[in-house]
């Protein structure tokens, strides 16, 4: 099994230290004891008030491997709030160990009136430099307590504190309450940064990759790595900890801990960065601790497992299921769909740093208006996303499964095939979706091509990236060879559900950003502004929009009547429709084919020459529309029109 690092992750209930003098749980006036039992009975949800001398000693520990000094560092790291009862010179080396500069905790320091003017036995160091110096995190609360004197001899009496009839004091409740009214922030996003230095927050991780070693150095805080740790643990050995059987954990566990931890934080950059991590990525862990990253675990794991043998708390966790990691298997990868090289990852990966130029923007006539074109650069960059972009439209090709609904881009399906889908019919509502290219999202798009593809959906921001090339100024192109196909498996869930919420009766087809609805009877107008309503329901969803200007309902009743889709048209004759060029283009191509024969017979006439082709084409297209009898038609008229002096079947091979 694998596990993942989740990108929010959510701590139900933050660890509160309770620090301070010696700890007795027998002892009902204990102050810590009394001070844990008043966040137990108000905040029972919002924090874990633990008592570390409760059950962290070397008696329940049993391994003197396990280093106590180390554990407090630990502790200093992971705890959310700190309170320390600065009574005695033990109190203020806690203190000082918990103001260390690199966690980001809050301490409450207890501090009896009676020593407000008198702090000789907590040294000036702690107060001078520890107190006044760390003022913004470290908050002093006054309080009166009760004093036990007890004469050890007849010269030296000691003295301890103690609450007033065991009770909190007033003025520490109040504090308290007051302080937890802003309830604790349920979830903490993780950030990714790329840097070789320890994370200045707690949720954070610093990464550094070295390409040529394959190696990654991942930076950590005590605090996030503490309950990364303990996700795994749970995730693991949740049953073990709820029986409280087997909890004698052995170095084989805590090597499996670290080898589910660097796997977690390896997946974790992978999935957020366009990095070449693989199998034999060498993966170190660092942080603020002096010690190796398996020594922090262990103790981090005793710590875990002596809590839950021997804490007087029971049936408080410190991480609740899926909160921090969850278990995966894992699906292909992006890299290994589109079966990315080395090289094609460095050339992805520079392109969405620093963005350079491998496009070119031109305009095109089509029909009366001019459409802005993108297409590659000439130049080395243009043509290696040229190749990119053809080997991911291959793949995606093969791969993509077309609805059939869907017509455009591909190979058995033609306009022809799509217009005869709607040869019975007799009513026909025709709509355009206005700028579909260009309003295609990205982020939908990845979503897409990951559902689609079965990745998995934590390398969305490697699909993202791979994506960027496809995309210029944040639309995506007409022009690219990447576009028709992608723009296809955007529309391929959309062409399925649409056609299925249209009902019985209805002929649904889409040839890019033409869609044509037709019925084999007339469309009432309920009926019109449903379907005219749905689908700007549907497409709005994709962030798409239609054309209202292109927008056309035609009746078929008489024989001649016609609609025209997608340069074709649908006429009515008789009980089937017939699908034909039309007379106006086969009119164009006799013009073109006079201007032809009149043009230079020079045989280094490039212009005639591809003239000629495009004329080649314009009939190409009309034998695959009407056939041979179409072809005859466009003969007829340019025989007309020289009077019979072109006999264009004795030089239609010319061309």
């Amino acid at each position: 099994m694998t596990y993942i690092l989740k990108d929010k992750i959510k701590i139900d209930k933050p660890i509160v230290f309770l620090c301070g003098p010696y700890y007795n749980n027998s002892d009902k006036s204990d102050r810590r004891k009394i001070l844990q039992d008043f966040f137990l009975a108000e905040f029972p949800q919002q924090c874990l008030p633990l008592i570390i001398d409760d059950f962290l000693t070397k008696e329940n520990i049993g391994d003197n491997s396990v280093s106590i000094q180390l554990l407090e560092e630990i502790f200093a790291g992971i705890s959310h709030k700190t309170y320390i009862f600065l009574d005695t010179m033990s109190s203020a080396v806690e203190l000082g160990l918990f103001t260390n500069s690199a966690y980001n905790n809050s301490i409450y320091v207890l501090i009896p009136y009676e020593r407000e003017k008198n702090c000789d036995n907590i040294g000036a160091f702690t107060k001078d430099v520890v107190l006044e110096d760390n003022r913004d995190r470290v908050k002093k609360v006054y309080y009166h307590p009760g004093i036990e004197r007890v004469a050890f001899s007849t010269d030296y009496v000691g003295e301890f504190y103690k609450f007033i009839d065991n009770q909190l004091p007033v003025a520490l409740k109040q504090d308290i309450l007051r302080d937890y009214k802003e309830n604790i922030k349920p979830e903490y996003q993780i950030i990714l940064r790329c840097s070789d230095s320890y994370p200045k927050e707690d949720y954070c991780i610093n990464y550094q990759y070295d390409k040529g070693e394959n190696s990654l150095v991942v930076f950590i805080s005590v605090k996030l790595l503490f309950y990364i740790v303990g996700g795994i643990v749970y995730s693991e050995y949740a049953e073990n900890l709820r029986k409280k059987k087997n909890l004698d954990f052995d170095h084989y566990n805590v090597d499996n801990v670290v080898a589910h931890l660097k796997s977690l934080l390896m997946f974790f950059v992978l999935k957020n960065t366009f990095l070449g991590l693989n199998g034999k990525t060498e993966i170190s862990i660092q942080t603020v601790l002096i010690k190796d990253i398996e020594e922090v675990v262990k103790h981090i794991v005793t710590f875990i497992f002596t809590y839950h043998k021997n804490a007087r708390l029971k049936g408080y966790y410190f991480v609740g299921k899926n909160e921090i990691v969850k278990e995966l298997d894992l699906q292909r990868n992006p890299i290994d769909f589109f079966a990315l090289n080395a090289a094609d990852m460095d050339f992805i990966e520079s392109f969405s740093k620093k963005r350079f130029e491998c496009f070119r923007r031109f305009e095109l006539n089509t029909g009366d208006k001019r459409r802005k074109i993108i297409t590659y650069e000439s130049d080395e960059n243009g043509q290696s996303m040229r190749v990119l972009h053809e080997k991911m439209a291959s793949i995606l090709n093969q791969e993509h499964l077309f609805d059939e609904h869907s017509f455009a881009y591909q190979k058995g399906k033609s306009v022809k095939a799509c217009a005869e889908c709607h040869k019975q019919s007799i009513s026909f509502l025709k709509f355009d979706i206005h700028k579909f290219f260009n309003s295609i999202e990205k982020k939908k798009l990845v979503k897409k091509l990951i559902k689609e593809f079965e990745l998995d959906p934590i390398y969305e921001n490697q699909m993202s990236i791979i994506l960027d090339t496809s995309f210029v100024e944040k639309n995506m192109p007409i022009g690219l060879i990447t576009s028709p196909i992608l723009s296809d498996i955007y529309m391929k869930e959309f062409d399925r559900e649409f056609a299925s919420e249209l009902g019985d009766g209805y002929i649904y087809t889409r040839y890019a950003d033409d869609i044509l609805i037709s019925r084999f009877d007339i469309i009432s107008q309920k009926e019109e502004q449903r379907i005219k309503s749905l689908l700007g329901k549907k497409l709005s969803a994709l962030g798409l929009t239609l054309n209202e200007k292109k927008y056309m309902r035609r009746d078929l009743i008489k024989n001649g009547e016609h609609i025209k889709y997608l340069g074709l048209n649908i006429i009515k004759n008789g009980n089937e429709n017939v699908i034909s060029v039309g007379k106006t283009y086969k009119n164009y191509i006799a013009k073109c084919y006079l201007k032809y024969i009149e043009m230079d017979n020079d045989k280094e006439n490039r212009e005639k020459y591809y003239f000629g082709k495009q004329i080649a084409g314009y009939l190409s297209f009309v034998k695959m529309i009407e056939g041979e009898e179409g072809l005859r038609k466009v003969y007829t008229r340019i025989e007309k029109s020289t009077e019979g002096r072109v006999i264009i079947k004795e030089r239609i091979d010319n061309l």
